[in-house]
């Protein structure tokens, strides 16, 4: 299994160094409260929550995992992370660029589309943040929401946000990825966040 980001591929050996991490140590309980850990370029496991941040050595990925929660993510790597994870949220981060939230939805019928469609329909209705465009993608047979609004930073007005699920048993875990920045995205910005939403994400661990 690989991973691909911005036209590099992450070696064999570093996807399986991350099956090892998820699949060695003790689960922990999802009892636990809230924890903040920063990421320095170093390994970083926090004990009460067995959320693990794990740099690639050519330092352009950040493998996230959760004992606890049982996810994995790989996002871009950097030294400025604030990662949070408790026992009803399982990641909270963001750094000078990037935030990004993973939360648990009941799993109901119909496919990852249909809930995103679900979930669009809920944010057309927002008046805080309204959507001004959304575009649905497919990577690996996952369907991606990219939704564009309305920023609140002057200098950064709008907001592009990155959206999919993962499922495990009755639960969809529901990645969101944003980034604010100017009215179109860049090219390389925007395969990076497919790559992440439909390649870098998923629930338990799985090599093919």
């Amino acid at each position: 299994m690989t991973f691909r980001s911005t036209g590099r591929l992450v070696s064999r050996g570093v996807v399986l160094a991350l099956a090892l991490l998820l699949t060695s140590g003790t689960a922990l309980s999802a009892q636990a409260k809230k924890r903040q850990v920063s990421f320095k370029g170093r390994h970083v496991f926090e004990p009460h929550t067995g959320l693990t941040a794990l740099p690639d050595e050519s330092q352009e990925h950040l493998f996230l995992s959760s004992t606890a929660h049982h996810f994995w993510l790989v996002l871009p790597y950097s030294e400025t992370w604030i990662l949070e994870s408790g026992k009803k949220t399982p990641l909270q981060a963001r750094d000078d660029r990037y935030t990004v939230s993973i939360r648990v939805e009941d799993r109901i019928k119909g496919s990852d589309e249909e809930f995103l469609r679900g979930l669009l329909a809920e944010l057309a209705e927002s008046r805080d943040r309204p959507v001004y465009d959304a575009t649905f993608f497919e990577v690996r047979k996952r369907a991606i929401l990219r939704v564009k609004s309305r920023g609140t930073d002057p200098e950064r007005p709008w907001s592009w946000t990155f959206l999919t699920v993962a499922p495990r048993k009755n639960l969809w875990y529901l990645l969101e990825l944003t980034l604010d920045g100017g009215e179109e995205l860049d090219r390389e910005t925007q395969e990076q966040f497919l790559d992440i939403c439909g390649i870098g994400f998923g629930t338990d661990f799985d090599v093919d």
